[in-house]
């Protein structure tokens, strides 16, 4: 399921601004699915905190930075306000995937390792 999370907003790159707003989206629910019920039975905080950061980093360079959706190459380039917003947004969308990605593969590894006799598996 963490390559499904890594996908999404990495092919919302190629698409329509509606699809690409209802595949972020669409990371909330998903990733929540795919997190919590191991995070119920171990609450490890770390990953969570892990967790939370890479979906508000998703949803940050989504939402809190400007995109350029029709700008071809060359302006990115000639355009150093164009640039940075790039450069930023695609920075914080890859922390943010990684992030996510990582806590959630280190939350469901947690309970291969778990000797808690309490927690069932």
């Amino acid at each position: 399921m963490p390559f499904v999370i890594v996908l999404l907003p990495a092919i919302s790159q190629f698409m329509s601004e509606t699809a690409e707003n209802i595949l972020i989206l669409a990371i909330i629910p998903v990733s929540l699915i795919t997190f919590l019920p191991t995070w119920i039975k171990h609450k490890n905080n770390r990953l969570a905190g892990m967790f939370i950061s890479g979906l508000a980093f998703i949803l940050l360079s989504q939402y809190g930075i400007h995109h350029y959706h029709e700008a071809a190459l060359s302006d990115i380039l000639a355009n150093s306000e164009i640039l940075l917003a790039t450069i930023s947004r695609t920075g914080l969308m890859i922390a943010g995937v990684s992030l996510l990605a990582y806590s959630t593969y280190k939350n469901n590894k947690h309970t291969h390792v778990c000797s808690n006799p309490h927690h069932h598996h």
